[in-house]
């Protein structure tokens, strides 16, 4: 990815934002935070957006309000009014936005503080990444919540039981289109295949 993004001289331009979609358990937050640590290694200023964040409800209550109501599963479960704000302001340069994190441990969503003003590259990692505008490179994960299903198991983070399999049917069929939209893809195997050019 990185050399990718050396040869068609997208790290010489403006500020950058990179979207990293896929279904869960497909690589999306190990891929972000591999490009994140590897381009501020190079000294490209990096930082991740991630969606889990920006769910309405802590991972819990969301999956408690799945079971009650499975058409809850979607969009509607992310706060994306929020999250497109943040990718504006980043674009702005704006200084110490507060982002919403996630802390599974203790089931809450935290609030942080980042300096939008210091970063050239905002990575948005997260299931529905590809909803969001004024991203220049979609970055899709090709494995499906079939490919995940032994890595999903082994995650202490979610909540598993047969239910979650119906969850993610429904986020698969809502993703799986996104592919149309993706610059680059990384596949099963986690070969890097461009798909068009940016």
């Amino acid at each position: 990815i990185v050399a990718h993004l050396k040869d068609t001289k997208k790290l010489s331009g403006s500020k950058l934002t990179i979207a990293i979609g896929g279904e869960s358990g497909s690589g999306k937050s190990t891929t972000a935070n591999c490009l994140k640590i590897l381009l501020n290694k190079y000294g490209v200023a990096t930082d991740i957006l991630q969606m889990d964040g920006y769910f309405k409800l802590p991972p819990k209550e969301n999956h408690n309000k799945r079971k009650n109501d499975i058409s809850w599963v979607g969009l509607q479960e992310v706060n994306l009014a929020q999250l497109q704000n943040h990718i504006s302001e980043f674009k702005k340069n704006k200084a110490a936005v507060e982002i919403p994190i996630v802390d599974y441990d203790t089931n809450t969503l935290q609030i942080d503080s980042l300096d939008f003003s210091e970063l050239k590259v905002l990575i948005v990692e997260g299931v529905y990444s590809f909803f969001m505008k004024e991203i220049d490179l979609n970055i899709f994960m090709e494995r499906t919540f079939h490919n995940t299903l032994e890595a999903r198991s082994a995650r202490t983070r979610e909540v598993y039981d047969p239910f979650v399999e119906e969850v993610l049917a429904i986020e698969h069929r809502i993703v799986a289109s996104c592919i149309d939209d993706a610059h680059l893809l990384i596949t099963n195997d986690y070969d890097l295949r461009v798909i068009k050019n940016i």
